[in-house]
């Protein structure tokens, strides 16, 4: 059973991005699927999904420490690259 999760996984996350894609189809497309017409905010579900299935497949890997600190990594890379540049003063842009 501890193993199948890690396994598992890669299927939740398709599930979330298959929710994700289809909310993104219209009202009138969107008729065919019962699934759809009951979920209100797609975008938003499909997302938890797979950020739900990642933190499964990180808890319930046996190298977790591994994956948290290339995830910890990885997150200081994009807060790095969200840092606002201060180019105008640099380079007296008014």
């Amino acid at each position: 059973v501890y193993m199948s999760i890690p396994y598992l996984t890669p299927s939740i996350f398709i599930l979330g991005a298959s929710i994700i894609f289809l909310g993104t189809f219209t009202n009138n497309e969107l008729e065919n699927f019962k699934l759809m017409r009951k979920i209100k905010h797609p975008i938003i579900i499909g997302h938890l999904i797979i950020i739900i299935s990642i933190v499964l497949l990180t808890i319930l890997t046996p190298f977790w420490y591994v994956f948290l600190t290339i995830y910890f990594l990885f997150s200081i890379y994009i807060v790095w690259q969200l840092k606002p540049k201060n180019i105008h003063r640099k380079y007296h842009i008014k």
